[in-house]
């Protein structure tokens, strides 16, 4: 089943348990962080088994929507399900480098990969 909607920070996609979430615009701790912070919980509540957060098109992220990345895939890791990342920017993918986040996160090159990887359990 596929399902896509949009909302004011983000582009919304279902398939089957795999839901994809394409961000648009940076990530500062405002409206668009709440957002994904909803967005996390709902799909958390519904116990989907692979959320893709899709950075393609965000390209500043600060500490407290790291944060919010991060307690969202404790969540997601602590009832056996994936929560990956991809298209990160390099800026970002530095950080998740740097910050030693990117040995936690499953970060892909492409939402292809992401799909595919959440879709077969590979996260």
């Amino acid at each position: 089943m596929k399902q896509t909607y949009g909302t004011s920070h983000s582009h919304v996609r279902r398939i089957d348990d795999v839901v994809v979430i394409k961000l648009h615009g940076n990530l500062m701790g405002g409206p668009e962080t709440d957002e994904l912070t909803k967005l996390i919980d709902q799909f958390d509540s519904e116990g989907v088994r692979g959320l893709i957060i899709n950075l393609t098109d965000v390209s500043m992220m600060n500490s407290l929507s790291i944060g919010r990345l991060v307690s969202g895939h404790v969540r997601f890791k602590k009832r056996g399900a994936h929560m990956c990342l991809c298209n990160l920017d390099r800026q970002i993918q530095n950080i998740f480098v740097i910050t030693k986040l990117s040995l936690e996160f499953h970060v892909y090159p492409g939402e292809a990969e992401a799909i595919a990887g959440c879709a077969f359990g590979d996260a």
